[in-house]
């Protein structure tokens, strides 16, 4: 945010949700978006942060619709510089003629870089889609043998505590099918609404404590 326009900077310092796509384009069997969002967070403590993105069994609440079963295990190998979680997640999402339901896990580290700053890094390690989001017990497709509407996610948050808050930072890049001519726009929307939806629902969360 520090290298944004004044007009943005001022938006940011309001507490507002900033998004944009930085990127949309094509790859060799599908398509990439990378999306960046930020938002500042008064009151809020690296500390508060850590708690409540650790805190997985609460994102089915903080993030409903989109996340409707939550989990997260602390991994053996954590250190207090860097905590290293497996996360499971079931992922639901509404696309202009189906709805559709993921389970997703994750493998996600907590790396603190010095007392008033953090990095979060976190990428898919497992993507399969049911075949029915209405009725789970149809079972799930094959990984990468669906309708490609998600098939890798890899999410990046930065966190500095200053002058009595936070600033957040995320930068999430997914992997989807290529996208049909003349869709690119609609893509485009829904991952930067979702980046929006997703800072302005931790910020809530933040809040509330």
């Amino acid at each position: 945010i520090d290298s944004q326009s004044a007009a943005k900077r001022s938006v940011f310092e309001s507490g507002k949700v900033i998004a944009m796509v930085q990127e949309s384009m094509e790859v060799s069997g599908g398509h990439l978006h990378r999306i960046f969002g930020t938002v500042r967070v008064p009151g809020a403590t690296i500390d508060l942060v850590h708690r409540e993105m650790q805190n997985y069994a609460k994102y089915q609440h903080v993030y409903a619709p989109s996340v409707a079963a939550s989990s997260g295990d602390l991994l053996p190998d954590s250190t207090p510089d860097d905590q290293h979680y497996h996360v499971s997640l079931r992922l639901q999402q509404t696309t202009f003629w189906l709805d559709v339901a993921f389970e997703t896990a994750y493998d996600t580290h907590y790396v603190r870089l010095d007392p008033r700053r953090s990095r979060t890094r976190s990428h898919s390690i497992g993507i399969r889609e049911y075949r029915d989001a209405h009725n789970l017990g149809l079972g799930l497709y094959p990984e990468g043998d669906d309708h490609g509407f998600l098939w890798r996610i890899a999410t990046w948050w930065h966190a500095r505590e200053r002058d009595g808050g936070v600033d957040l930072e995320l930068t999430n890049i997914t992997l989807t099918r290529s996208i049909p001519a003349g869709f690119g726009w609609w893509a485009s929307r829904k991952a930067r609404q979702s980046v929006e939806s997703l800072l302005h629902q931790t910020r809530m969360s933040l809040e509330a404590q």
